[in-house]
């Protein structure tokens, strides 16, 4: 999935901002916010397992000016962690939505399942 953010301002021309994830994940806080979380899920690489190449202990990968492409016991793999974004609507952003949503979509279904999320009964 992917979001656009575009700012607009008169006068000037539009700035548009792609955020572009694997996953998406939509939530609801316990203050009635809406949350939209896009990430990418971890993905195994190298890093140096001693966290910075400046504390690294290897005179060939200290003459190299890093780990890779020298035998360095440090430099291993590991699970990298991803970027993400989140995107976080105040409660009256989060009803307003809401409210579009009815006047969208009328079902007596969505209606109730919508009503009892807000009313924070959650169907899991």
């Amino acid at each position: 999935m992917s979001l656009e953010i575009i700012r607009r301002k008169e006068g000037e021309l539009s700035q548009k901002q792609e955020i572009r994830h694997e996953c998406t994940q939509l939530s609801l806080n316990n203050y009635g916010h809406l949350c939209i979380r896009e990430f990418d899920k971890q993905h195994i690489g190298y890093a140096c397992e001693l966290g910075e190449f400046k504390n690294c202990v290897n005179n060939e990968a200290i003459a190299a000016g890093g780990c890779v492409g020298c035998s360095c016991m440090c430099y291993k793999s590991v699970m990298l962690p991803s970027e993400e974004h989140l995107i976080v609507l105040d409660q009256k952003t989060t009803n307003e939505l809401i409210q579009f949503i009815f006047t969208i979509r009328s079902t007596y279904e969505l209606k109730e399942l919508l009503k009892g999320i807000v009313k924070n009964e959650l169907p899991f």
